[in-house]
């Protein structure tokens, strides 16, 4: 009946350690170093929602205890976990920061919204992005295959 929640969420049998499906990321968190992003960074924000890979899709969802997150639900959370408030739909999601240009300039814990509005995401780095897509999927590290809308960096790079 498809894979079990360890191996979606990609802990390794036996260790209990999380496989960061992040790693290699060309300036993902922890590429490279052993210490944690510094908070209240873009860094920060991508390690955050890296918790909730695996979490279904839920149409209006923004906790867990609804049983799951939609795209600007997920960008809600993980932006509160590190004590950003912002708000809760894309289309409002998509006014705040300042733009980036293009998605050359794009870094990790930028905001990526598509669809002219209609979806969100967190970007990853190397031309990967987190986001919860559509019901019936779940939140995940995906290749951007989209023309983005708009790029909003609302917190420094970090390191």
């Amino acid at each position: 009946m498809g894979d079990s929640l360890a191996s979606v969420l990609g802990l390794q049998s036996g260790a209990g350690a999380l496989a960061s499906p992040l790693a290699g990321l060309t300036g993902a968190p922890g590429a490279g170093t052993a210490q944690s992003p510094a908070a209240g960074t873009g860094a920060a924000l991508v390690e955050s929602a890296s918790k909730y890979l695996g979490v279904p899709y839920v149409w209006g969802g923004e906790t867990l205890s609804e049983g799951g997150l939609d795209c600007s639900g997920l960008v809600q959370l993980a932006m509160k976990d590190i004590g950003v408030d912002v708000p809760r739909v894309a289309r409002d999601q998509m006014r705040i920061g300042t733009e980036v240009p293009s998605l050359a300039q794009a870094l990790p814990g930028d905001l990526v919204v598509t669809r002219g509005g209609g979806h969100i995401g967190i970007y990853a780095g190397d031309n990967k992005w987190i986001h919860a897509p559509y019901p019936g999927e779940q939140v995940k590290l995906a290749e951007l295959t989209t023309t983005p809308t708009t790029i909003r960096r609302v917190l420094p790079a970090g390191a």
